[in-house]
């Protein structure tokens, strides 16, 4: 009897390590695909981000885990300001500008997409249709020379699209033009 205990604790000892084993493989490969993961842009934020965050290096590598975070000093009509970058695999995917807080995030990662589809590098005709195009502005300032757009049926984040064209400054290019330019910046603003 006691030898036959032994032998019953010895298969559920292997039982359970090869319960563990698979748990440990389906363990890394999810954590391996989470890597992979798009940069998901909702109402309230990105990542861990959204309008109650300190607007301080701390905070936001909390927030933004996987990313390497680092301070800059950009220059602007209104002098010096500073922003945080956060890079992935060493390329600047999120460019966030605060006071106290943060109040906005300029997502430009490949994988960047709103909660509704929109992605980075879709094509301005895939994401409107219709009468969604009055909610277009053309872009001032960095965003000279592009179509700034209130995402559909959003309130907090604007979409960014970007082409090639000759027309004057502080305008938007006709609608078969602007249906070919490709989303190149997908903004999160807690202030819009």
């Amino acid at each position: 009897m006691i030898g036959f205990n032994r032998g019953n604790s010895y298969l559920k000892s292997r039982a359970n390590l090869r319960t563990a084993l698979v748990a440990v493989f389906v363990l890394t490969a999810a954590l391996a695909d989470a890597g992979d993961a798009p940069i998901i842009v909702t109402e309230s934020g990105v990542g861990g981000i959204d309008g109650r965050t300190p607007f301080a290096a701390d905070a936001v590598g909390l927030a933004l885990p996987g990313f390497d975070v680092r301070a800059e000093k950009h220059e602007g009509e209104g002098g010096f300001y500073s922003v945080f970058i956060a890079a992935s695999a060493g390329v600047d995917t999120i460019t966030l500008y605060g006071g106290e807080t943060v109040v906005r995030a300029d997502i430009a990662a490949p994988d960047a997409v709103t909660e509704a589809g929109a992605r980075i590098g879709d094509l301005f005709s895939d994401v409107f249709s219709g009468d969604d195009e009055r909610y277009c502005e053309p872009g001032m300032e960095v965003f000279s020379g592009k179509a700034v757009c209130l995402a559909p049926g959003s309130a907090q984040i604007a979409l960014v699209f970007g082409g090639s064209w000759d027309g004057p400054d502080g305008t938007l290019p006709d609608a078969a033009k602007l249906a070919r330019w490709p989303l190149e910046i997908i903004i999160w603003n807690a202030e819009f």
